[in-house]
Order: C-alpha cells, then structure tokens, then sequence
C-alpha cells in the first residue's frame, strides 16, 4: 500500500499572504424580508436587537433596521443621499 503525499512550500515571514476576495452572498443582494426593516424611525424606543441608523448631513430620516448587517447597508444608502450644506465645498 503506498502513501500519497504532497509538497507543500512554506513561505518565509517576509513574504505577505495573499489577498482574499471579498464573498458576495445573494443575501446581500436581496431586499430584507423582515417585516419594517427599513422604516422610518419615530419617537419610542427600537426594538430590541434591532440598529437604529441616522446619518448627520444625510437628506435620509433616521430609520430602524433589524440587524447590523442591513444597518450597514442603511448606512451606505443615507451617504449616497448626503446634502452638502450651504458653503461646503
């Protein structure tokens, strides 16, 4: 019976380790299903386990998201929506 076995080249401290690609899952690509998941903030308290997101300078109201992976993308979307103030340049 013989064994099989691979080489393996070990890479010296100096040498960086490669890049990874960043994964792109299609949860990231599809509207949350969460019923208010993106709603409009109002006075009160946010649910529990819940990311309330504001953004100052942002022409988006605060708004509530049900976790921080869709509060990330909150966050992008409401600096897409920046409103440059009056003398900003």
């Amino acid at each position: 019976m013989t064994t099989k076995t691979t080489a393996r080249r070990r890479r010296s401290s100096a040498e960086p380790l490669p890049l990874r690609q960043p994964r792109l899952d299609a949860a990231l690509q599809e509207p949350c299903r969460r019923e208010g998941c993106g709603k409009e903030a109002h006075a009160g308290r946010t649910p529990e386990g819940w990311v309330r997101v504001t953004v100052g300078g942002s022409g988006e109201p605060p708004r509530i998201y049900c976790s921080g992976l869709c509060g990330t993308k909150g966050i992008a979307l409401a600096e897409l929506r920046f409103t440059p103030t009056a003398g900003a340049r």
